[in-house]
């Protein structure tokens, strides 16, 4: 297991990603607080293990971060947004009535985004 400090916006898929670029193959981490082991098949080289280093010490996953959250904040809106009409909708159906498309894509977006965890 090689130890590494931990940088700080480290996001999982791109840092394996990176790993893997650079020729490295796949890898296991294990993700402390402030370090990461690396487990690799077979034991690297001290080259392969200087461009480990290189790749830790410069990843910066900050993009996927946002991205990832951006995602998460569009789906709790849609949530919302359509709360309002899926309470009405659920009205409409126990008194017998037909939905609209808007309805339906409201009762669409809840079950889809409720819980929405953006990969």
């Amino acid at each position: 297991m090689i130890y590494l400090p931990r940088p700080a916006n480290c996001e999982a898929d791109s840092l394996h990603a990176q790993i893997a670029a650079v020729g490295l193959g796949t890898c296991g981490i294990e993700w402390q607080d402030d370090e990461l082991g690396f487990r690799f098949d077979d034991e690297l080289t001290a080259e392969q293990q200087s461009r480990l280093s290189a790749v830790v010490a410069a990843h910066d996953g900050s993009t996927v971060i946002a991205e990832r959250a951006e995602k998460k904040l569009r789906a709790e809106q849609l949530v919302a947004d359509s709360q309002a009409i899926v309470d009405a909708a659920r009205a409409k159906r126990l008194a017998g009535d037909p939905l609209t498309q808007q309805e339906l894509a409201a009762i669409a977006d809840i079950f889809m985004f409720q819980g929405f965890q953006p990969q």
